[in-house]
């Protein structure tokens, strides 16, 4: 029997959290052809213009999939899980205040969700408000504490506001969640290399290297350079130049 839509976004959504979004690409474009044909006949079917929201969404096509988030909210109001998915396709286009006013209105709808939360602070990050990017990740980690994608990006955070043996331990919690999950060993090196702790931060810079998939190649690039941008620190010049003695 064949898959229904809501299959085939599953299964794509499955494969789009594991970045693996090349993979996915069919699973959403089937969906979608099967979502155009159910509108064609239901013109008000609120699940499948959600649907159709998210398998254009899924294909790369934010600025199609917000009407058709929009419509379905028309349909049915205050739902929280549309509203947030509508506000990571703002946030996929770099319309980060919009996002912002989506996630903070899905999150009155359903203070439980998750995504919301989330997502919420990486708009939050690329708007340069920390302290509240870190509160909204926060929130997420209360509603999973077991997730390490959360746990990582409140490490990032924490790096970025110079607190990093904060980093560091949630790096190391993400870590013991999920040991091939190479952002958390990448953020946990540059901040050992913040603390002058240069030897482990090359190991953990190492394993993110060794770790990360061969089809990132720019993330690949960037945990090069940061590699070699540890070793130059860790040189006596450098520590020399950084001393009051020099």
């Amino acid at each position: 029997m064949a898959d229904t839509y809501e299959e085939l976004l599953e299964k794509g959504e499955s494969l789009f959290a594991l970045d693996q979004g090349d993979e996915a690409k069919p699973y959403f474009q089937e969906a979608l052809a099967l979502l155009e044909s159910i509108l064609d006949r239901e013109a008000l079917n609120y699940g499948a213009w959600a649907g159709k929201g998210d398998a254009l969404a899924g294909l790369d096509r934010c600025d199609e999939a917000i009407p058709c988030f929009e419509r379905a909210l028309e349909l049915k109001p205050g739902t929280g899980d549309v509203m947030s998915k509508k506000g990571f396709a703002l946030q996929r286009l770099g319309r980060h205040e919009e996002a912002v006013i989506n996630y903070d209105e899905a999150i009155r709808q359903k203070a439980d969700c998750y995504d919301a939360w989330h997502r919420r602070s990486y708009s939050l990050a690329r708007l340069e408000r920390w302290k509240e990017a870190l509160s909204s990740l926060d929130e997420a980690i209360k509603l999973r504490p077991q997730s390490y994608v959360a746990l990582t990006n409140r490490a990032s955070l924490l790096l970025k506001t110079e607190l990093y043996d904060d980093a560091i331990q949630n790096c190391n919690k993400a870590i013991t969640l999920k040991s091939s999950y190479w952002p958390a060993w990448f953020y946990k090196g540059l901040s050992l290399a913040e603390l002058g702790r240069f030897p482990e931060a090359l190991s953990a810079v190492d394993e993110a290297r060794d770790k990360c998939p061969t089809s990132r190649g720019q993330e690949l690039i960037e945990i090069m350079k940061a590699r070699e941008m540890i070793v130059y620190r860790s040189t006596p010049w450098w520590r020399r130049m950084l001393s009051p003695e020099f």
